[in-house]
């Protein structure tokens, strides 16, 4: 049949993205040995307070904006020793002109020290012409304020706070039961069409779960209508999206519309 090819794909699909290698394998094989060894060698002066090799990977136009008192601000920032460190994130972008090709790598990095302390830091490395160049350098130190702007905690939150909670559990129940459905129900036309759009969910809604900001668009596709989005020292962020699909599949069943073939 060929939903059951389709839901296989599914399931092939799911198992892919579970079994996927970690984030420092992916890091290894999205940027170069040398922009890692770039990276090795900012962070290395960033927790020896080493001003001038960081001016010097700065180069020389970034490192004419940053006076010496925001740089001596930011270097107090990071931990004096390292424990370990560990990629949290990493992207790369590349462009192309006429006049040549850049590359712009974004790494952020958990940095633990020998007392305990910990800071992430982000750092925008810049290759132009086979030069690198530190473009931007955050420090973000990882204290009980951003560890309680990262927890999931039902008291005290707003009734948005509940309904957007309450609809990304109930938008997936729906959708899966619609899916079930479909497979099910003898003699259905389109049944391909309809089992795509069950399993999606179209036009969104994210919340900040700490802070409670909330932003809509209706050009969205959400897979089983819900999703969530959490980031290492970030907050978490329900994404919901109205399962169309399977609404229309449940009203069209329950009034004795759904197009079906002839026995």
């Amino acid at each position: 049949m060929a939903v059951s090819r389709v839901a296989a794909a599914i399931l092939a699909l799911a198992g892919l993205l579970m079994s996927a290698c970690s984030v420092e394998e992916a890091v290894e094989r999205l940027l170069s040995a040398e922009t890692l060894a770039f990276a090795d060698r900012a962070q290395s002066a960033l927790i020896a307070r080493n001003a001038e090799t960081l001016r010097e990977l700065m180069g020389e136009e970034v490192s004419s904006q940053v006076t010496d008192e925001q740089l001596e601000s930011a270097l107090a920032l990071a931990p004096q020793s390292l424990q370990s460190a560990r990629t949290l994130y990493a992207h790369v972008n590349r462009m192309v002109s006429t006049e040549g090709g850049s590359t712009t790598a974004t790494l952020r990095r958990e940095i633990v020290g020998d007392d305990g302390d910990i800071a992430v830091i982000t750092m925008v490395i810049t290759t132009v012409e086979g030069r690198r160049s530190l473009y931007r350098l955050y420090i973000l130190p990882i204290t009980e304020e951003v560890l309680a702007a990262e927890r999931f905690d039902l008291i005290g939150k707003s009734a948005l706070h509940y309904a957007v909670l309450a609809w990304a559990v109930a938008a997936p129940l729906l959708s899966l039961a619609a899916l079930v459905a479909v497979v099910r129900t003898k003699r259905l036309k389109r049944r391909i069409l309809w089992f795509v759009v069950c399993l999606v969910g179209v036009g969104s809604l994210s919340l900040n779960w700490s802070t409670g900001a909330w932003a809509a668009t209706g050009l969205s596709v959400v897979l089983f209508g819900a999703m969530v989005q959490k980031a290492p020292y970030a907050p978490w962020v329900l994404q919901v999206a109205a399962p169309w699909g399977a609404l229309l599949f449940w009203a069209a069943a329950a009034t004795g519309r759904l197009p079906r073939r002839a026995a």
